[in-house]
């Protein structure tokens, strides 16, 4: 959290502090993206500990942009990003999984791998701003 060169670049113009949901599991993580989010000049959404927790917050909350973690508590973050793509909200995901073990419609989206630094996820999320930006279409997961 340390040595953040400055706040994430490419903000859409019309929110000055945009909303970023955060899914993840391990509290030790969360805790630093949060930190980390907060540093950059985001306001932080959750984070969401759980699948149905992120299922709610997903459904309804007003955010702007979103970081999976792909394995929470044994259970996938598929449906959370399906929900995402319905409401047309940028996301990435972060994992220790190689990308060949996810459903093949979700090998398009952004990924960070497990570890990953500050500037490592600046840099993904100012990605998401970055013309041209689409949430690309995809069916839902199936479980």
């Amino acid at each position: 959290m340390k040595n953040l060169s400055s706040t994430l670049s490419v903000w859409p113009s019309q929110q000055p502090r945009p909303a970023i949901l955060v899914v993840e599991d391990q509290i030790i993580i969360a805790t630093a993206m949060h930190d980390s989010l907060i540093e950059l000049g985001a306001d932080v959404v959750g984070p969401c500990l759980t699948l149905q927790s992120a299922l709610g917050v997903a459904a309804s909350a007003k955010i702007d942009a979103a970081v999976l973690d792909v394995w929470l508590n044994g259970e996938l973050s598929y449906p959370v990003a399906d929900l995402l793509v319905q409401r047309r909200i940028p996301f990435l995901f972060t994992s220790s999984v190689n990308v060949d073990r996810e459903p093949p419609q979700f090998h398009h989206f952004p990924r960070l791998l497990k570890p990953f630094s500050d500037e490592e996820l600046r840099s993904a999320l100012s990605a998401l701003w970055t013309p041209p930006r689409t949430v690309p279409p995809t069916a839902p997961f199936a479980a």
